[in-house]
């Protein structure tokens, strides 16, 4: 196994995180905001952990990308629901 590196900007698959933006959107509406910044932290993080083995730094980078994407969206609506609950 090769020395891992870490996943910088030039991995980032932007096909995939405008994908995972639109599905965010739409899952906003139907989960709350704290569940949905959960579920795509645990995604990216996930996607940076795959990232490290050799064979999979196409898919980690995908899911690393998805995962940010989703995350874009439902940090706006929970911060949003953060301030008008103040």
């Amino acid at each position: 196994m090769s020395a891992a590196s870490s996943l910088e900007v030039e991995d980032l698959r932007w096909g995939w995180a405008l994908a995972g933006f639109a599905v965010g959107c739409g899952l906003v509406l139907v989960l709350t905001p704290i569940y949905l910044v959960l579920a795509a932290a645990g995604l990216g993080l996930a996607g940076l952990a795959v990232f490290h083995f050799a064979g999979h730094r196409v898919a980690g980078a995908r899911l690393a990308s998805l995962g940010l994407g989703v995350l874009i969206p439902a940090c706006a609506v929970a911060a949003v629901q953060g301030i008008n609950s103040l």
